[in-house]
């Protein structure tokens, strides 16, 4: 009985390390950005998914925030904006990448302009991390600029897949 007793004690303790080792790591950043006068929350929507590709192994964990921003309380112009996200993120350990490239994890990307989507990497060139922030901006339009919408995408890139472009 004590033999079994301590192989069950053993594959409990693998199977939890393996559960722990596999889990879903996704990236929330908490960028905080004022509320409107009228106590109205920046970030409205909040989503968590996985996407895989079929040409590759594992998935990448996505997290996606939306919030809407008003020129009465935020950002004037769209460069104000970016300027703010470029430093909130800079504080967080992300550098600027490239601007206006396409990327699946945002479908905005394909519909907005090269200046409304920029792409931000990790500070630490050793990491040689996939992991990415993607923030798309664009104006609230009527017959002018009433405010910004915005969408932050983190994406973290499984061990699956991970494992997979160090073979590669």
């Amino acid at each position: 009985m004590r033999k079994a007793a301590k192989v069950l004690a053993l594959l409990a303790v693998l199977g939890a390390v393996a559960f722990w080792w596999f889990k879903p790591t996704y990236i929330v950043l908490d960028i905080p950005v004022p509320r409107s006068p009228g106590g109205v929350a920046f970030w409205s929507e909040q989503q968590y998914s996985e996407l895989a590709y079929s040409d590759s192994r594992g998935v990448l964990y996505v997290h996606r925030r939306v919030g809407t921003a008003y020129v009465e309380w935020n950002w004037k112009t769209l460069d104000e904006a970016y300027a703010f996200f470029d430093k909130a993120l800079s504080e967080r350990g992300w550098t600027s990448g490239p601007r206006g490239i396409e990327d699946s994890t945002v479908p905005e990307s394909r519909l907005l302009g090269p200046e409304n989507f920029k792409s931000y990497l990790r500070a630490d060139e050793k990491q040689q991390s996939e992991a990415r922030v993607h923030v798309a901006i664009w104006p609230i339009r009527s017959d002018t600029v009433k405010g910004f919408h915005v969408v932050m995408v983190t994406e973290q890139p499984s061990l699956l897949r991970q494992l997979q472009r160090a073979m590669d």
